[in-house]
């Protein structure tokens, strides 16, 4: 009855939201996504900074017709949110990550799955 019990409580225990990949202080993501014949690409840099992450960001645009490139960067804070980190990007809006894909507030950026880099 003991373990039923102890069984049924760690089951209702609601999981942490994936806090970064789990191997140090620095990390980072890149990715990329086409659309509409653009391509539109982002390098996110992660450094811990207590509870929380300070990010750095770049996302970039180009259209291969004209040629054109339009880029802009930002720095913020990512915080632990349901199963992930929801950031707030100053120039970028937000994005939410989790252990496999991206997620932006702005059609400048990519969104969908990333390459993990060691941040260096």
């Amino acid at each position: 009855m003991k373990h039923a019990v102890l069984a049924l409580l760690l089951s209702a225990t609601p999981a942490l939201a994936w806090d970064g990949p789990g191997w140090g202080d620095r990390w980072s993501a890149s990715l990329q996504e086409l659309r509409g014949g653009i391509s539109y690409n982002a390098v996110l840099l992660f450094t811990r900074q207590g509870k929380v992450w300070k990010v750095e960001a770049r996302c970039e645009a180009y259209d291969p017709t004209t040629k054109a490139w339009l880029s802009q960067t930002g720095t913020g804070i990512a915080r632990r949110s349901e199963q992930g980190l929801r950031a707030n990007v100053q120039r970028l809006d937000g994005f939410f990550i989790n252990e496999s894909n991206v997620v932006f507030g702005t059609l400048l950026c990519p969104s969908g799955p990333y390459n993990l880099g060691t941040g260096d």
